[in-house]
Formats: C-alpha cells, structure tokens, sequence
C-alpha cells in the first residue's frame, strides 16, 4: 500500500522510530520490511502473550524461513538458552522481560521492536524499568501502537524514553508530568496528593515527538467500508435491580465512611457490580449465581436481526461467555469461545474456522482476543460487557475493521441502563477525547476537561456512580 511505501521512506536511515498506525494498516510488515532493509539482526520482539504466533506467522508471511524466528517460552532458565541461539527473531511477551533482562542485554542484539507499546505506559512498573534498561543497550528501537496515548498524554512518556531519552527533554516522569499538567492538592482518606485538572503546552510534546512518529488513521489510507455504532439499553430485573442496589450502596458506604480506602476491597465489589449486569452474582465463597436478566435475551434478539451474518461477541468475564456459548449452541448456532484458558495455536484454528465460514459466531474477552488476531470474516461485533480500556476497546473494535473487510461494519453496546455500564461507556469517550485532541495538536484547557468528565462525574437520575 501507498502508505507503508510512505512509512518506509520516513523510516530511511532512522534507528529509533514510532509507527503510530492504526490498527489494520500493515504496520507489522512494514517494521519488518525496515528490519530486513538495514539487516538488523537478531532483533527481539516484545509483544502480548496472546498474539506471539501472530507475529511467526507474519514473519513467515514477509518471505522469511520458518527458523528464522523463534518464540521464547518454558522457565526463565529455559527462555535464557533459547536466547543464545541463531535465530534472526526472538519474539517474547512483556510479562517475560523483568526476568530476562541482563540476558538480552549481553545477547547482542541489534534490533528491539515493541509491540502495543502502550504496555509501558507507566513508568513505575518493573517491566517498563526493564524494558528502559535494555533499550539503553541496543541500537535500533521501534515501537509500535495505533493509540498511545489511551488515557492522557502523559502515557507518551515511557514510549518516547524508550526510543531516546532526548525526544522529551525531560529524563523524569515527575518533572514531565508537572510541566505538561496542571495540578491542585487533594486530600483524600487523610492522604494528600496532587490531581491533574488540566493539560498544558501540549503543541511543544506533539513538535518533540513528530520527527520520530509516523502517524495514520484508517480514513486516510485505507478505501474501508462504514463502521456503523449502535447503542441497545436493556432494563434490569427486578431481583437483579434489587443485588445491584444492595452492592452498590455498600460500596458507597465503605468509601464515605472509611479513613483508609482498601483499594482491592473497593475493585472487587465493582468487579461483582458489573458481573450481576451480565447475570451472575457471586456469593460469599466465590460460586456463581446465575440471576435472572434481560441482555441475554437482547443479545438473541439482536443476533435475529443480524440473520445469519457471522458476528463476535465481546465479553469482559469467563463465566459470561461460558453461558453466551452454551446459549447459543442450545439455540443452534455454529459458535466458538476464546478466553485465556484456550491455547494460543487452538485459537488460531478458531479464527480461521471463523474466517472460512465453518464458525457462525466467536464469543471472547477483549485481553485475550482483541489484540492481534484477523476476524474480517466477521461485520459485527456485539459487546455484551465492556472494561474500562480504551486500547482494548478500540484493538478489539477493529479485529473485524481492517486491511481486508469489505463489507459495512456494525459495533453494538448492550448498556444497562441506570447503572455503571454508562460510566464505563462514558469513560472511554473521555479518553477517545484525549486522544484525539492530542493527535489534533490541540491544546486543553481547565474547562474543556471539565466539560468532558462531566459526563462520568455529574449523577444522572440519582445514581452515585
């Protein structure tokens, strides 16, 4: 395509580079074509566990021999001999890194290709520590995200410190942040901390990083069809309105009386509010309590409507999707599930059933699947149950929305209404926000951010959340 030869040209003679493409818009083969055009080998590829075979099978597919490459895998000890093997790839997942790092650093390699590089937007984490520590070490670096900045820009920081610690100017995450934020004094539960009310001088961090980025959206390269959204609210039984009230004012309760905020406490109680919209409550010794609802029989309904076109369903929890399938082979659809307990290689036997036309229907998590894999078989995605992930919503939006599709694309959220399903779903247009007025080079001011969580922090219709 036009605009990977564009890409490549951009990328002529630069050992540090950020591919900010969109999902769907070739720019793997594109980084391995610049890999193979300056012989920047052996190179290591960090990427998510759940999509290490789609990068070997995209490295074959750019005209390389299958021994070429190599997943690392087993115990760290195991990981470390792999290593030292002559292969042109080492692909291995984020989570591996911490353990192997003074092993990749004495390797000797040439090239480093982070892949999703939003994995090290937080610079506090042990692996962005590592990953920081090993790129200091090999000389080409590239990373590569169709959206790095998902929640606000201060997520660009580690991305940019990786590629070279000149890009930002600033060396500390602190010292970034107080520049390109402005921030007040809080107190909550006793403690005292600073909160961002705004963004500043944001036009001088889109000028810092533009001559190291590559920056394209779909709409400018790709001749795609309409992706079409669509919004279904569902009422809640009233059994099911009854457990959501009770778990909802508890929480409530233990936030406003509590000095000190247990955190898991507070994340697990939203975690069981969510579930009870997708009909399960979890008692007390963790079983599973199927509860009467309404958006299984939305979901029925709807896939009536879409008659007999192939479809993914979204689902943040197993239990979910486990029910969604068991429901829909009862009903006599042709439907499979993908969820962390399937193998990445059965995954792929799914996909491709899927995309051939054998599989009607894919039930799956957004961590597991979204990431990665091709369904272009597929015109519409249903999300049964979102999470709060920007990055995860829109890479999974778009395993049907890509290089390949043809077809009108159709994205539907069944949302509960009255409930925490609307602050989710309101949460992730903020941050759609943020992103696109970062890439907009447009500056946002006290009022503008306001004005945007409005929407999550105003009570509609007397619900706290």
């Amino acid at each position: 395509y036009k605009h990977q030869e564009e890409c490549l040209e951009f990328l002529k003679d630069k050992q540090q580079a950020a591919l900010l493409m969109d999902m769907g818009t070739g720019k793997t083969l594109t980084i391995l074509n610049q890999i193979k055009r300056y012989n920047t080998f052996p190179c290591l590829i960090i990427t998510k566990n759940s999509i290490k075979h789609n990068w070997l099978n995209e490295i074959r597919q750019a005209g390389f021999k299958e021994e070429d490459a190599i997943i690392l895998s087993g115990s760290t000890e195991k990981k470390a001999e792999m290593l030292k093997r002559n292969h042109l790839f080492f692909i291995l997942n984020y989570e591996s890194v911490r353990l192997l790092t003074n092993d990749i650093i004495e390797r000797g390699l040439k090239g480093i290709i982070l892949d999703e590089s939003t994995a090290i937007k937080n610079p506090a984490t042990k692996v962005t520590k590592a990953i920081l520590k090993i790129g200091k070490k090999i000389p080409s670096r590239y990373i590569l995200t169709g959206t790095p900045v998902t929640n606000n820009p201060l997520d660009a920081f580690s991305q940019f410190q990786f590629l070279d610690e000149k890009i930002l100017f600033f060396y500390n995450f602190f010292a970034f942040r107080n520049y390109y934020c402005r921030l007040v004094e809080r107190n909550f539960g006793g403690r005292r901390f600073k909160e961002v009310i705004g963004y500043q001088n944001l036009p001088e961090l889109i000028s810092r990083i533009k001559p190291y980025s590559f920056m394209i959206k779909k709409e400018e390269c790709l001749d795609l069809p309409e992706k079409i959204y669509e919004t279904r609210i569902i009422e809640m039984e009233a059994e099911q309105a009854r457990l959501y009230k009770e778990l909802k004012e508890e929480l409530i309760t233990e936030i406003d009386s509590s000095k000190s905020i247990v955190v898991s406490n507070i994340l697990t109680k939203l975690l069981r509010l969510q579930q009870i919209l997708g009909g399960n409550a979890v008692a007390e010794n963790g079983e599973n309590i199927s509860i009467k609802e309404n958006k299984t029989a939305e979901l029925l309904g709807t896939l009536e409507e879409i008659n007999g076109y192939k479809s993914v369903i979204w689902a943040r929890f197993t239990a979910e999707i486990k029910r969604i399938h068991s429901l829909l082979i009862a009903k006599g659809y042709k439907a499979k599930m993908i969820y962390g307990e399937v193998k990445p290689i059965d995954r792929q036997e799914i996909v491709d059933s899927f995309n051939q036309g054998e599989t009607q229907i894919i039930i799956a998590q957004q961590q597991t699947a979204g990431f990665g894999l091709n369904l272009i078989g597929g015109n519409y995605a249903i999300y049964y149950s979102n999470d709060w992930s920007l990055q995860n919503r829109q890479q999974s939006e778009d395993r049907i929305y890509r290089i390949g599709q043809t077809r009108k694309t159709t994205i539907i959220d069944l949302i509960t209404r009255g409930t925490m399903e609307e602050s989710i779903v309101k949460a992730l247009r903020v941050k759609k926000g943020f992103q696109d007025m970062f890439f907009r080079n447009n500056q946002i001011g006290k009022n503008q951010f306001s004005n945007m969580l409005g929407g999550i922090l105003e009570k509609e219709g007397g619900d706290e959340e």
